[in-house]
């Protein structure tokens, strides 16, 4: 019976959890990528041609965090709008909606287009369909069709 992961005790997680990282840490060597662990306080990492180096302790393992202050090119106080943006807005905004009507209007033409175009295509081919079934003769011209025997 398989257990589910809840119902484990802690000596068994602990087991899991130190097979998946050896299969991991290997599986991460074989792709030539280092691995870093801890092992009696101190950090290693150990690289895939087999050396081992100690890179620290396990209190120096976590750096300090220090806040880096981001510089923003926000002003406090953005200056407020004047007509002569507005309108420069508001024109930007015509072209826009101009040039939108005309890729529709010009979308709309070259999907009535390509309609008609497949319509026409598929009548042409139905009528040569039926001119060449017109203009192919089937037997020899007297009435017989070549897969019967000729009674001469």
């Amino acid at each position: 019976m398989v257990k589910r992961i809840t119902d484990l005790t802690a000596a068994e997680l602990d087991v899991l959890a130190r097979d998946a990282w050896a299969h991991e840490a290997e599986a991460s060597l074989q792709q030539g990528l280092p691995v870093t662990y801890v092992e009696n306080g101190k950090v290693y990492r150990r690289w895939p041609d087999g050396r081992c180096e100690c890179i620290g302790t396990e209190d120096s393992a976590v750096p300090d965090i220090v806040p880096v202050p981001v510089p923003l090119d926000i002003p406090e106080d953005p200056p407020a709008p004047t007509w002569e943006s507005i309108e420069k807005e508001l024109a930007l905004l015509r072209e826009s909606i101009e040039k939108q009507k005309q890729l529709s209007l010009v979308t709309s033409i070259i999907k009535r287009q390509t309609t008609e175009l497949t319509a026409r295509a598929g009548r042409m081919r139905k009528g040569r369909s039926r001119t060449n079934e017109a203009a192919v003769p089937s037997g020899d011209g007297r009435g017989r069709d070549k897969a019967q025997p000729a009674d001469d």
